[in-house]
């Protein structure tokens, strides 16, 4: 994956989807580009708030900033989402899936969402999709940016950036704080980013780079179960290392090495409980070969070799591994026609051998029209924590314990979809898809006391729906956006609708791009979602408005206005936690050069 794609308007080029450039028309799954240009003038702070920005996928969030924030892509889990960040995944082995609170995205180039089963290309997780994070590239240019909101919250973001003849680097950092809205929910957040670049030959590249964010938060708990001196400490460091050599425009060799370290400090109660520690490491390595066979045939394969650590006081300390081979090939039968066949055999260390196939077939009947169907077959493979997890409650004497039986969780999924552009400067896009998710992993009652409680494959899910876009640019400098998702996800034991799947949500944006003046407008709905597996507590619909000016006071000076929750919307996204209202922040960006 060390290969980068440019974004051109009207002609996107996405990586993510079939680890190669190929434009979002001509690849068989449902995917989404989002620019750094666009996050920004929509006032996206993470990858939690980006996640409302297009169709199939939703964010629940518990507050303001520094709040926790799960995501979901078409009704499946946060554990059942793969997040890579320049191609390397930083999913939480000990607990699975990943706070998108703590992904901010000053140093985002552009978010690459593949939605749709991708384990026969990048193994666990990758039940509901793939997000991959494209991290900025060198430029020329110094930039400071501090910015000011009410209540004394306050944030500097600095970016530093060269490019030489055959070399570059960027570095980054980012720090926010918050006083928060509520006793207990301030938070301080930082994260410094650097990247570097050397690329001796027109066919070499070479990179390799480290991220590391801190955050210091309180956890404020519901309206109904405050928790006014929690607090909690995260502390994340990524490394990486890639290198690429091209035979040519198509065919080229690839090799990644990354390390992911998750660390979490959490005080339930200062005064009469021990800090609960959280910690994970993730090594691995991949490498990975494209060549051109014959004149109809792209063939991508390779390997990865990968090693998590776990540091917990409930899981304790443990090493697992795991070792794939993936192939993929895509053959064009031609009139516009693709076939793509791809597989990948994982073999873990506990949870043994998984085989993950999908096919795909996306024909062109006529002009500017796109045809997708597809079908794969993905997994989730137990956490360190639902297989070792031992833990017995001073006071009451509840015993949580692991279970190294535990089967992967495994899903098969369908989808549909079709892509038409009009008259060059219109796009729609419509999908449908159906899960079926089986030997999904819950803790449950194994005494018959409410005593011991296990890790076990008890549980099923079925989610099905449709998702509607549309892209249409006014003109060269003004673009609106729409989409709409309309979603069923019943679990398939009890017929109950899961929890915290909007039935229906949509999003409009309206974004202008003046030489002068920038305008970016949101309006984004969410339906009504349950907050319990009885479906007996409902959380209430909302529809919230963002707005964001950016003015050149100069060539170098840049002045900015976000208003967030312009009509001061008094709502929840999660049961008993409430949003915060009306927010003005304001800002400069100076270039030094």
């Amino acid at each position: 994956m060390a290969l980068d794609a440019p974004v051109f308007r009207g002609e996107e080029i996405i990586v993510t989807a079939s680890r190669t450039p190929q434009t979002i028309t001509d690849i068989s799954e449902s995917a989404t580009i989002i620019t750094g240009k666009e996050l920004e003038l929509l006032g996206a702070k993470n990858l939690g708030d980006a996640f409302r920005y297009t169709f199939g996928t939703s964010a629940k969030t518990t507050g303001p900033l520094g709040s926790q924030i799960s995501g979901s892509i078409r009704g499946t889990s946060s554990q059942q989402m793969l997040i890579l960040v320049d191609g390397a995944r930083i999913n939480s082995p000990l607990l699975g899936g990943y706070d998108l609170g703590d992904l901010p995205l000053v140093n985002v180039e552009r978010i690459e969402i593949v939605r749709g089963p991708s384990s026969a290309s990048y193994g666990a997780d990758a039940v509901g999709g793939v997000i991959n994070i494209i991290t900025k590239k060198d430029t020329d240019k110094i930039e400071v940016s501090p910015r000011i909101s009410e209540m004394g919250a306050n944030g500097l973001s600095v970016t530093c950036s060269r490019k030489f003849d055959n070399a570059g680097f960027v570095i980054t950092a980012d720090q926010d704080y918050s006083p928060g809205d509520r006793e207990n929910s301030d938070c301080h957040l930082s994260d410094l980013s650097g990247k570097l670049t050397y690329d001796p030959d027109e066919k070499t590249a070479l990179s390799g780079g480290f991220e590391t964010f801190h955050a210091k938060k309180g956890v404020a708990g519901s309206l109904t179960f405050p928790t006014p001196s929690t607090r909690q400490e995260d502390d994340d460091l990524r490394l990486f290392m890639q290198a690429s050599r091209k035979a040519n425009d198509i065919s080229g060799f690839d090799i990644k090495l990354s390390q992911n370290e998750l660390n979490q400090l959490y005080d339930a109660d200062p005064d009469n409980a021990a800090i609960e520690r959280y910690s994970s490491v993730s090594r691995q390595v991949e490498a990975q070969n494209r060549i051109k066979l014959f004149d109809a045939d792209l063939l991508t394969y390779g390997g990865e070799y990968r090693v998590d650590t776990s540091g917990s006081d409930l899981a304790g300390n443990h090493i697992v591994d795991n070792t794939a081979v993936f192939v993929q090939e895509q053959h064009e039968l031609g009139a516009g026609t693709d076939i793509y066949l791809s597989a990948r055999q994982d073999s873990h260390s506990v949870s043994g051998q998984m085989f993950s196939p999908r096919a795909g077939i996306v024909a062109s009947p006529f002009k500017d029209t796109s045809i997708r169907l597809s079908y794969g077959e993905a997994y989730r493979a137990p956490t360190l924590n639902d297989l070792y997890t031992y833990y017995v409650d001073p006071t009451w004497g509840i015993i949580m314990k692991g279970n190294l039986k535990l089967k992967p969780e495994k899903a098969r999924s369908s989808e549909l979809g079709i892509s038409q552009k009009i008259n060059g400067n219109c796009e729609i896009n419509a999908n449908y898809f159906m899960n079926d998710v089986t030997d999904l992993i819950q803790w449950i009652d194994v005494s018959g006391t409410w005593m011991t409680w296990e890790a076990r494959n008890v549980a099923s899910a079925k989610t099905s729906g449709y998702e509607l876009g549309l892209k249409y640019d006014i003109s060269d400098s003004l673009e609106f956006k729409f989409n709409y998702t309309a979603l069923e996800a019943i679990d398939g034991k009890t017929g109950k609708y899961l929890p915290y799947r909007p039935r229906e949500q949509h999003n409009s944006e309206l974004l202008y791009y003046g030489d002068e003046i920038e305008v970016g407008i949101n309006i984004a709905h969410i339906g009504r979602r349950f907050d319990d597996i009885q479906n007996n507590k409902v959380t209430d619909p909302y529809t919230v408005v963002g707005l964001k000016l950016v003015d050149s006071i100069s060539a170098d000076i840049k002045a900015m206005v976000s208003i967030e929750n312009l009509f001061n919307e008094d709502y929840q996204d999660t049961l008993d936690y409430p949003m915060p209202g009306r927010r003005y922040t304001f800002g400069i960006r100076y270039c030094i050069m």
